[in-house]
């Protein structure tokens, strides 16, 4: 480092920087309620070495330009659609059921296969040229950065003003810890090289001709001009112990908001692990309610699909008819009663989830509201010693209190969740059972019937069949649209 340095100033006091460390470290909702009261720190202002590169650089640099357009072209191919008794095009094959007058049973009427040519319109890239190019770029002025020590973060650096720095000398810095350099000059140097490379790459390939390239390269970079400015920044270190364990903290001697870095903090078990247990249970619901919604879609989709099928059924003939009738309206009615189960669970998952979102947000609010009466509490120097330990000691209980209330309601929460989905399920199944069973019963009760009503018919009419082949009837009697 040379001889001529300059520093930035310390914009806040030992003691306001302590106020900043409390109030950031009590921000954390899972350490514990009694930080600000039973942690103890020791400030140390330090300073960390980093330098300024002002260079010049110029380059050249290679690369292959193509300059290309999108165009449309059609692809023909073969497919297959089936054409039915109406005209009418369709993707798949299979019959329909045509009723003509007088005739008693629908007609079926097979889709036939039709073959034609379609055209399919897709998009290429077409290169109309390639060619080699070549530019320069610079000599351009870049400044470089360069941490020349372990630095917290190098970025609070640009935070600093131009009169927020003073010049620094041997005098000053004996009241200071300055921290020593582990980065040499040379490093630096070729450290600040590499990233003024970076940077000209960046700038030439603005340059480069064409809609895009490749194999770019930057040939013959030059450093034509060098300075290097010493600085030191200014950081608050605060070194922390809580029960017995050590911690650190460092804040930016300056006044930009967001400049700190914490290390590891103190955790109170008991609340992070209630806080992960919310977490848990809002996931879960959430997927969950995903997935039921999901269900929830399903059967009201096959439901549309069967009211869709039916309308497009013939009116029942035969037996076989009745049957097939009352079991698809048996599953219809099965599928709505599934559609509804998944409805009630999701919208139980939700009230479950809006419950469990209002006990996180009190119970996180609790505990910071806790936090911050401590923090004032410990700031406030006009109450006594005593009278804070006690007070505190008093809200530690109240706090335990309210994360074993919290613990008890997720583990209530979660058992109620899961008795009334199970109940819910039990009888949903029965549901269903009962109303298949009552379905094929129906059916077979109603196609049982249509026999015995056909039989009755068929054996009315061979009656009067014989009767008028025997002279027993008069020919006006006889159906004559029977054929024997």
């Amino acid at each position: 480092m040379s001889d001529k340095v300059r520093a930035t100033k310390f914009l806040k006091t030992e003691d306001e920087a302590k106020r900043e460390w409390l109030s950031l470290l009590t921000d954390d909702p899972h350490v514990p309620i009694d930080v600000a009261y039973k942690a103890t720190c020791e400030i140390r202002r330090e300073y960390y070495p980093y330098a300024d590169y002002d260079m010049v650089c110029a380059a050249t640099w290679t690369a292959t330009s193509i300059n290309e357009h999108e165009e449309e072209y059609q692809v023909a191919r073969e497919e297959t659609v089936y054409i039915d008794y109406r005209g009418k095009e369709h993707k798949t094959g299979g019959c329909d059921f045509e009723n003509i007058a007088g005739v008693r049973e629908p007609v079926k009427r097979y889709r036939q296969p039709l073959s034609r040519t379609v055209y399919d319109t897709k998009t290429r890239t077409v290169v109309d040229a390639v060619w080699q190019s070549d530019g320069d770029v610079g000599p351009l002025k870049l400044m470089q950065r360069v941490a020349t020590c372990e630095l917290p973060s190098l970025d609070w650096a640009a935070h600093f003003e131009s009169n927020q720095f003073i010049e620094a000398d041997e005098d000053y810095l004996n009241d200071y810890h300055l921290m020593p350099e582990t980065v040499s000059k040379a490093d630096a140097q070729e450290r600040a090289e590499s990233e003024s490379l970076s940077d000209m790459a960046r700038y030439a390939q603005r340059d480069v001709p064409g809609d895009r390239f490749e194999d770019f390269s930057l040939c013959s970079f030059n450093v034509r001009e060098s300075t290097r400015s010493d600085f030191l920044l200014g950081v608050y270190h605060v070194v922390y112990q809580y029960e017995g364990e050590s911690y650190e903290c460092f804040l930016s001697g300056g006044a930009a908001e967001g400049d700190y870095l914490f290390g590891p903090r103190p955790v109170d078990d008991s609340v992070k692990e209630q806080s992960e247990a919310l977490d848990e249970v809002l996931s879960k619901n959430s997927g969950c309610s995903r997935k039921t919604l999901f269900l929830l879609a399903v059967p009201v989709l096959l439901i549309a699909s069967w009211l869709f099928s039916l309308l497009g059924f013939r009116t029942p003939y035969v037996a076989e008819d009745y049957l097939e009738y009352s079991i698809l309206g048996a599953i219809s009615i099965s599928l709505l009663i599934a559609a509804v189960c998944c409805g009630m669970r999701f919208a139980l998952m939700q009230m479950t989830s809006n419950k469990m979102k209002k006990e996180k947000k009190q119970f996180e609010s609790d505990g910071q509201l806790m936090r911050k009466q401590v923090l004032e509490l410990v700031q406030n120097d006009a109450i006594p010693e005593a009278d804070k330990k006690s007070t505190i000691e008093r809200w530690l209980t109240d706090h335990s209190g309210n994360v074993s209330m919290s613990r008890d309601l997720v583990v209530s929460t979660i058992g109620k969740q899961k008795k009334q989905v199970r109940l819910l399920n039990m009888v949903t199944i029965a549901a269903i059972a009962v109303v298949l069973a009552f379905g094929i019963i129906s059916g077979i009760v109603a196609s049982s019937n249509h026999i015995a009503e056909e039989e009755q018919i068929e054996a009315e009419r061979q009656y009067r069949y014989e009767n008028h082949f025997s002279g027993g009837e008069d020919d006006s009697s006889v159906d004559l649209q029977y054929q024997p």
